[in-house]
Protein backbone atom coordinates (compact mmCIF):
# COMPACT_ATOMS: atom_id res chain seq x y z
CA UNK A 1 0.00 0.00 0.00
CA UNK A 2 2.68 2.62 0.48
CA UNK A 3 3.93 2.08 -2.99
CA UNK A 4 0.74 3.00 -4.37
CA UNK A 5 0.42 6.09 -2.09
CA UNK A 6 3.61 6.91 -3.09
CA UNK A 7 3.25 7.22 -6.33
CA UNK A 8 6.25 4.86 -7.25
CA UNK A 9 7.68 1.06 -6.34
CA UNK A 10 8.89 1.44 -2.70
CA UNK A 11 12.54 1.45 -4.08
CA UNK A 12 12.40 4.61 -6.09
CA UNK A 13 10.88 6.56 -3.13
CA UNK A 14 13.28 8.32 -0.48
CA UNK A 15 12.85 6.52 2.77
CA UNK A 16 12.54 10.03 4.38
CA UNK A 17 9.04 10.41 3.20
CA UNK A 18 7.65 7.23 5.12
CA UNK A 19 7.94 9.04 8.53
CA UNK A 20 7.20 12.37 7.19
CA UNK A 21 3.81 11.95 5.84
CA UNK A 22 1.15 13.16 8.22
CA UNK A 23 -2.34 14.48 7.32
CA UNK A 24 -5.74 13.86 8.95
CA UNK A 25 -8.72 12.05 7.39
CA UNK A 26 -9.41 12.43 3.62
CA UNK A 27 -12.84 14.51 2.55
CA UNK A 28 -15.08 14.56 -0.46
CA UNK A 29 -15.88 18.12 -1.17
CA UNK A 30 -19.07 18.85 -1.89
CA UNK A 31 -19.58 20.31 -5.49
CA UNK A 32 -15.88 18.71 -6.02
CA UNK A 33 -12.42 20.83 -6.22
CA UNK A 34 -13.88 22.98 -9.14
CA UNK A 35 -16.64 24.25 -7.07
CA UNK A 36 -14.42 24.55 -3.97
CA UNK A 37 -11.48 26.20 -5.85
CA UNK A 38 -13.90 28.87 -7.52
CA UNK A 39 -15.52 29.89 -3.64
CA UNK A 40 -11.27 30.45 -3.31
CA UNK A 41 -11.00 32.56 -6.47
CA UNK A 42 -13.82 34.77 -6.08
CA UNK A 43 -13.09 38.62 -6.47
CA UNK A 44 -9.24 37.97 -7.40
CA UNK A 45 -8.29 39.40 -10.41
CA UNK A 46 -7.39 36.11 -12.26
CA UNK A 47 -6.98 35.40 -15.80
CA UNK A 48 -7.45 31.91 -17.41
CA UNK A 49 -6.27 30.88 -20.71
CA UNK A 50 -2.52 32.44 -20.53
CA UNK A 51 -0.50 29.65 -20.87
CA UNK A 52 3.18 31.34 -20.06
CA UNK A 53 6.20 30.98 -21.82
CA UNK A 54 8.30 31.90 -20.29
CA UNK A 55 9.75 34.01 -17.13
CA UNK A 56 11.79 37.10 -17.12
CA UNK A 57 13.79 37.71 -13.99
CA UNK A 58 17.02 39.69 -14.96
CA UNK A 59 15.40 42.91 -14.39
CA UNK A 60 14.32 44.95 -10.78
CA UNK A 61 11.10 42.67 -10.92
CA UNK A 62 9.72 39.43 -12.76
CA UNK A 63 7.80 39.72 -16.04
CA UNK A 64 5.68 36.98 -17.25
CA UNK A 65 5.75 36.08 -20.69
CA UNK A 66 2.39 34.87 -21.96
CA UNK A 67 0.73 34.47 -25.14
CA UNK A 68 -1.51 37.34 -24.45
CA UNK A 69 1.46 39.84 -23.69
CA UNK A 70 3.46 40.10 -20.60
CA UNK A 71 2.35 40.62 -17.21
CA UNK A 72 5.15 42.79 -14.72
CA UNK A 73 5.13 42.12 -11.12
CA UNK A 74 7.78 43.18 -8.24
CA UNK A 75 7.58 39.12 -7.48
CA UNK A 76 6.13 35.89 -8.83
CA UNK A 77 4.92 32.70 -7.27
CA UNK A 78 5.39 29.65 -9.23
CA UNK A 79 2.98 26.79 -8.45
CA UNK A 80 3.52 24.89 -11.66
CA UNK A 81 3.32 21.20 -11.05
CA UNK A 82 7.10 20.23 -11.23
CA UNK A 83 7.05 17.71 -14.08
CA UNK A 84 5.80 20.56 -16.18
CA UNK A 85 8.07 22.59 -14.64
CA UNK A 86 11.07 21.10 -15.67
CA UNK A 87 10.33 20.48 -19.25
CA UNK A 88 8.33 23.97 -20.48
CA UNK A 89 8.76 27.29 -18.60
CA UNK A 90 12.12 28.69 -20.01
CA UNK A 91 13.66 31.31 -17.15
CA UNK A 92 15.55 34.34 -18.13
CA UNK A 93 18.15 34.42 -16.97
CA UNK A 94 18.47 30.66 -16.08
CA UNK A 95 17.46 29.23 -12.74
CA UNK A 96 21.04 28.34 -10.16
CA UNK A 97 22.26 25.23 -11.04
CA UNK A 98 21.00 24.34 -7.44
CA UNK A 99 17.44 25.55 -8.28
CA UNK A 100 17.26 23.50 -11.30
CA UNK A 101 18.66 20.13 -10.03
CA UNK A 102 16.62 20.02 -7.36
CA UNK A 103 13.29 20.42 -10.04
CA UNK A 104 14.99 18.20 -12.08
CA UNK A 105 15.88 15.31 -9.50
CA UNK A 106 11.73 14.68 -8.78
CA UNK A 107 10.19 12.03 -10.09
CA UNK A 108 6.62 11.54 -11.67
CA UNK A 109 4.35 10.22 -9.63
CA UNK A 110 1.30 8.01 -10.84
CA UNK A 111 -1.87 7.00 -8.80
CA UNK A 112 -4.76 6.91 -11.10
CA UNK A 113 -8.55 6.41 -10.56
CA UNK A 114 -11.36 5.03 -12.12
CA UNK A 115 -14.98 5.77 -10.53
CA UNK A 116 -16.98 2.67 -10.75
CA UNK A 117 -20.57 2.88 -10.06
CA UNK A 118 -21.21 -0.80 -9.13
CA UNK A 119 -24.82 -1.19 -6.90
CA UNK A 120 -24.81 -4.48 -6.79
CA UNK A 121 -20.93 -4.27 -5.48
CA UNK A 122 -20.59 -7.51 -3.21
CA UNK A 123 -18.89 -4.80 -0.85
CA UNK A 124 -20.68 -3.76 2.41
CA UNK A 125 -20.24 -0.50 4.90
CA UNK A 126 -18.98 2.91 2.96
CA UNK A 127 -15.44 3.83 2.56
CA UNK A 128 -13.46 0.90 3.01
CA UNK A 129 -10.88 -0.01 1.41
CA UNK A 130 -10.79 -3.40 -0.22
CA UNK A 131 -7.55 -5.84 -0.84
CA UNK A 132 -8.23 -8.82 -3.09
CA UNK A 133 -5.72 -11.58 -3.46
CA UNK A 134 -5.39 -14.33 -6.01
CA UNK A 135 -6.37 -14.10 -9.82
CA UNK A 136 -3.41 -12.80 -12.12
CA UNK A 137 -4.59 -9.47 -11.33
CA UNK A 138 -5.30 -7.69 -8.52
CA UNK A 139 -6.06 -4.00 -8.11
CA UNK A 140 -3.64 -1.98 -5.55
CA UNK A 141 -6.36 -0.29 -4.34
CA UNK A 142 -10.08 -0.10 -4.13
CA UNK A 143 -12.33 2.18 -1.96
CA UNK A 144 -15.84 1.05 -2.03
CA UNK A 145 -18.87 2.44 -1.56
CA UNK A 146 -17.74 6.05 -1.24
CA UNK A 147 -20.06 7.76 1.62
CA UNK A 148 -21.90 4.71 1.59
CA UNK A 149 -23.38 5.21 -2.06
CA UNK A 150 -23.00 3.44 -5.19
CA UNK A 151 -19.69 4.76 -5.95
CA UNK A 152 -16.13 2.94 -5.70
CA UNK A 153 -12.48 4.21 -6.71
CA UNK A 154 -10.83 1.70 -8.48
CA UNK A 155 -7.09 2.92 -8.28
CA UNK A 156 -4.21 2.56 -10.38
CA UNK A 157 -0.33 2.27 -9.62
CA UNK A 158 2.23 2.68 -11.60
CA UNK A 159 2.26 -1.04 -13.02
CA UNK A 160 -1.72 -1.02 -13.93
CA UNK A 161 -1.22 2.31 -15.71
CA UNK A 162 1.69 1.16 -17.68
CA UNK A 163 -0.80 -1.88 -18.67
CA UNK A 164 -3.30 0.35 -20.07
CA UNK A 165 -0.64 2.81 -21.55
CA UNK A 166 0.17 -0.53 -23.46
CA UNK A 167 -3.39 -1.38 -24.41
CA UNK A 168 -4.08 1.99 -26.14
CA UNK A 169 -3.84 4.67 -22.83
CA UNK A 170 -7.35 6.22 -23.20
CA UNK A 171 -10.44 6.35 -21.33
CA UNK A 172 -11.74 3.24 -23.41
CA UNK A 173 -8.60 1.27 -22.56
CA UNK A 174 -8.62 1.87 -18.99
CA UNK A 175 -12.16 0.64 -18.89
CA UNK A 176 -11.64 -2.84 -20.39
CA UNK A 177 -8.16 -3.30 -18.31
CA UNK A 178 -10.28 -3.02 -15.04
CA UNK A 179 -13.33 -5.12 -16.03
CA UNK A 180 -10.40 -7.70 -17.08
CA UNK A 181 -8.93 -7.36 -13.39
CA UNK A 182 -12.59 -7.58 -11.56
CA UNK A 183 -13.44 -10.32 -13.75
CA UNK A 184 -10.88 -12.61 -12.28
CA UNK A 185 -12.26 -12.00 -8.79
CA UNK A 186 -15.71 -11.67 -9.39
CA UNK A 187 -18.15 -14.02 -11.48
CA UNK A 188 -20.44 -12.19 -14.60
CA UNK A 189 -23.43 -12.04 -12.40
CA UNK A 190 -21.70 -10.06 -9.74
CA UNK A 191 -20.46 -7.39 -12.14
CA UNK A 192 -23.70 -6.94 -13.98
CA UNK A 193 -24.68 -3.21 -13.46
CA UNK A 194 -21.21 -2.22 -13.31
CA UNK A 195 -20.64 1.08 -15.03
CA UNK A 196 -17.16 3.12 -15.17
CA UNK A 197 -18.22 6.71 -15.99
CA UNK A 198 -15.19 8.47 -15.01
CA UNK A 199 -11.51 7.55 -15.77
CA UNK A 200 -8.29 10.18 -14.45
CA UNK A 201 -4.88 10.36 -16.50
CA UNK A 202 -3.32 12.86 -14.89
CA UNK A 203 0.08 11.29 -16.30
CA UNK A 204 -1.22 12.29 -19.96
CA UNK A 205 -2.71 15.92 -18.97
CA UNK A 206 -0.24 18.79 -20.49
CA UNK A 207 -0.97 20.65 -17.63
CA UNK A 208 0.04 17.92 -14.91
CA UNK A 209 2.31 15.05 -16.94
CA UNK A 210 1.39 13.17 -13.31
CA UNK A 211 -0.55 12.56 -10.44
CA UNK A 212 2.31 14.38 -8.49
CA UNK A 213 5.69 14.39 -7.77
CA UNK A 214 7.86 12.29 -6.08
CA UNK A 215 11.44 12.36 -3.99
CA UNK A 216 13.85 9.53 -4.76
CA UNK A 217 16.54 8.56 -2.80
CA UNK A 218 19.30 11.02 -2.39
CA UNK A 219 16.83 13.91 -2.91
CA UNK A 220 15.47 14.77 0.24
CA UNK A 221 16.70 18.00 0.43
CA UNK A 222 14.96 19.31 -3.02
CA UNK A 223 11.87 20.45 -0.78
CA UNK A 224 13.44 22.88 1.49
CA UNK A 225 16.00 24.07 -1.19
CA UNK A 226 12.80 25.11 -3.17
CA UNK A 227 11.26 26.74 -0.64
CA UNK A 228 13.83 29.80 -0.86
CA UNK A 229 13.22 32.36 -2.89
CA UNK A 230 15.35 33.31 -6.22
CA UNK A 231 16.69 36.25 -5.50
CA UNK A 232 13.86 37.65 -3.54
CA UNK A 233 11.53 37.73 -6.51
CA UNK A 234 10.69 33.95 -7.64
CA UNK A 235 9.07 31.90 -4.96
CA UNK A 236 7.90 27.95 -6.15
CA UNK A 237 5.03 26.30 -4.03
CA UNK A 238 3.06 23.59 -4.56
CA UNK A 239 2.38 19.78 -3.18
CA UNK A 240 5.92 18.76 -3.75
CA UNK A 241 7.47 21.71 -1.40
CA UNK A 242 5.24 19.68 1.33
CA UNK A 243 7.37 18.16 3.86
CA UNK A 244 5.09 16.38 5.91
CA UNK A 245 1.72 16.30 2.90
CA UNK A 246 2.88 16.15 -0.10
CA UNK A 247 1.14 14.46 -3.25
CA UNK A 248 -2.26 16.40 -1.65
CA UNK A 249 -4.52 18.98 -2.29
CA UNK A 250 -3.81 19.92 1.55
CA UNK A 251 -0.09 19.79 1.12
CA UNK A 252 -0.42 22.26 -2.26
CA UNK A 253 -2.64 24.82 -0.14
CA UNK A 254 0.15 25.16 2.54
CA UNK A 255 2.38 25.37 0.57
CA UNK A 256 0.74 28.28 -1.37
CA UNK A 257 0.02 30.25 1.74
CA UNK A 258 3.10 29.85 3.11
CA UNK A 259 4.82 31.32 -0.48
CA UNK A 260 2.25 34.26 -0.67
CA UNK A 261 3.05 35.24 2.90
CA UNK A 262 6.16 35.16 2.34
CA UNK A 263 6.33 37.17 -1.07
CA UNK A 264 4.40 39.77 0.64
CA UNK A 265 6.24 40.15 3.65
CA UNK A 266 9.32 40.98 1.41
CA UNK A 267 7.01 43.50 -0.63
CA UNK A 268 6.42 45.62 2.18
CA UNK A 269 9.76 45.69 3.73
CA UNK A 270 10.87 46.61 0.60
CA UNK A 271 13.44 43.81 -0.35
CA UNK A 272 11.30 42.44 -3.03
Amino acid sequence: MHGLVSGRPLREVSLHDFPSMEYGDNFFLAGGYGAYLARLAEDLPIALSRPVTGIDWSGAGVTVATESGPLRARAAIVTVPVMVLRQTIPFTPALPPEIRAAIDGFSTGIYEHAVLHWPGSPFRGPDRLVSMAGGRQAPPGLLSRIDGSAFHFYELDTVGAAAVDAAGGDADAARRHVRQVLGQHFPAAALRGLTIPAVSAWRHDPWSRGSWAVVPPGHAGARSTLQAPVSERIWFAGEALSRLQWGTAGGAFEEGRRAGLAAAERIRAGTG
